[in-house]
């Protein structure tokens, strides 16, 4: 008899690791999708490539990042915080602006709503 329990336990467990992890890829596969479409809609390319300047500069502003969560930053680490982003803006070079979404106003109509004229 406790051979049919136990039998029967085992599988009731593999069910709930299947449905936990079945829930949990069904999570990140959204995440994935919602992710996307933000770097869509900066127009990145899915597949960039960093070089190695860029490498740098990003783990050394992630490690000065969790000294200043420990409140272990310093004036020196302030100095190198400020030389690696400068360092990496350059390093992935002109940033193109997004445009938003709508019509431009133009420079007859910004006037009316500064005024507080209808137009």
């Amino acid at each position: 008899m406790t051979k049919k329990i136990d039998d029967l336990l085992d599988v009731l467990e593999e069910k709930a690791e299947k449905v936990t992890l079945s829930d949990n890829v069904e999570e990140l596969q959204k995440e994935i999708l919602r992710l996307r479409k933000i770097v869509e809609s900066y127009g990145i390319e899915e597949e960039m490539h960093i070089t190695n300047v860029e490498y740098v500069c990003q783990k050394g502003i992630d490690n000065l990042k969790h000294m200043a969560m420990r409140g272990q930053l310093d004036s020196d680490g302030t100095k190198a915080l400020d030389i690696l982003h400068k360092n990496l803006r350059m390093a992935r070079g002109p940033i193109a602006k997004r445009e938003l979404p709508g019509k431009k106003a133009t420079e007859e109509q910004l006037l009316k709503i500064v005024d507080g004229t209808k137009e």
